[in-house]
């Protein structure tokens, strides 16, 4: 406590779980480390909860890294989790609130996702993506009372936000063009206990959008949101996926292979069958002739 680093490596396959680590510049820090999990951690009250450099793979699972001050240098800023040229990372239950700055910072990191987290309370934004964070996936989070923005995106695209609620925000987004505020193709979900299959897009608290058709997508757009929700998300869920039978394809003599009796299975070796016929037949035949030739000789 109250170092630099918390927690650094740079590794793969690594877990680090159920520790607390308070008081550093960086709480965990990852630099060249992919493929490692952490979870169940508390991390607050550091300047970074988690600092990934160069860092991909990694799964950030139900940590608490909240209350994040910054430390001077380059943690002047203070982010529950910030990436930096990381990919390909899984971010889910994770509390990213009440930080100097941002629930959570990427900055040229593509093809993340962040679920269920909750993202609130923080000093500017919910989430921010800068330069070049493409491909970024949110859903199930929930942003809430963000000082300035829920997200806000700048230089960065084809970030997909859907199912997600935005509570008590000043404003949602402060977004560029090609992001996706909806989802890209239609999905199966239950609201009031009945299936659907749609496009979804987000809810938020300051929008009472109507619903005709009772499917728990507004009628009409919110701002870029296409189908924005007319309730939270936790009265939406996904059906449970009906299971596919496999078919056992079961060849009828090898069954009856399997339940032959040694006695039967030797009697059916000694036993000819059709196939052992003309070759009997061809010796038979070949004695004759022979023994008409030694006749004819004698």
């Amino acid at each position: 406590m109250g170092g630099n680093k918390g927690v650094s490596f740079g590794t793969s396959n690594c877990i680090l779980t159920k520790c607390v680590v308070n008081g550093n510049v960086f709480g965990v820090y990852l630099a060249g480390a992919t493929s490692n999990l952490v979870s169940n951690n508390n991390l607050n009250g550091n300047g970074f909860g988690v600092y990934l450099d160069g860092s991909s793979g990694n799964r950030l699972l139900n940590n608490s890294a909240s209350n994040e001050k910054g430390g001077g240098g380059k943690a002047s800023l203070s982010d529950g989790i910030y990436m930096y040229n990381s990919n390909n990372n899984n971010v889910a239950q994770c509390d990213l609130s009440n930080n100097d700055n941002f629930g959570a910072s990427l900055y040229q990191s593509k093809n993340n996702v962040f679920s269920h987290n909750t993202i609130s309370v923080n000093v500017q934004f919910g989430v921010r993506l800068r330069e070049g964070s493409d491909n970024n996936k949110f859903s199930w989070n929930t942003f809430k009372a963000n000082e300035e923005n829920g997200v806000l995106i700048g230089d960065s695209n084809s970030n997909t936000f859907y199912f997600n609620n935005f509570v008590n925000e000043k404003s949602h987004f402060y977004t560029q063009e090609n992001n996706n505020i909806n989802s890209t193709k239609e999905l199966n979900y239950t609201f009031n206990g009945n299936p659907f299959s749609s496009f979804v897009g987000n809810y938020y608290s300051n929008y009472a959008g109507t619903d005709s058709d009772g499917n728990g997508i507004a009628d009409s757009s919110f701002a870029r949101d296409k189908y924005p929700l007319v309730k939270p998300i936790e009265n939406y869920g996904l059906p449970q996926a009906t299971p596919t039978p496999t078919a056992t394809l079961t060849s009828t003599s090898s069954v009856a292979d399997e339940n032959v009796t040694s006695t039967a299975a030797a009697q059916r070796v000694l036993t000819p069958g059709f196939e052992t016929v003309p070759a009997m037949l061809g010796v038979l035949f070949a004695a004759i002739i022979a023994a008409m030739l030694k006749k004819r000789a004698a």
